[in-house]
């Protein structure tokens, strides 16, 4: 009974790991990333595009945003320049 103890309490030590690198994966190629918050009119500059069509595409949910205070910015995910 003690060396199947032993053999269950290894494989969920095993386990916990692999769940506990995964995790550490996923939040280094989350990192990888910026976030840059573009007010409308620099969101516009940024894809090329009337000022209107940013605003349509924030309304229609193609473009993530958040309000802060009166201003409205445009969320954008970058790679990091590795240096």
């Amino acid at each position: 009974m003690e060396a199947f103890l032993e053999e269950f309490a290894d494989l969920i030590a095993s386990k916990v790991s692999d769940i506990l690198i995964n995790q550490k994966k996923e939040i280094n190629q989350s990192s990888k990333k910026e976030t840059i918050l573009l007010t409308t009119k620099e969101a516009s500059k940024y894809f090329g595009k009337h000022i209107n069509t940013i605003r349509n595409w924030i309304k229609e949910g193609e473009l993530p945003s958040k309000k802060i205070g009166n201003s409205l910015y445009v969320i954008i995910k970058e790679e990091k320049n590795e240096k």
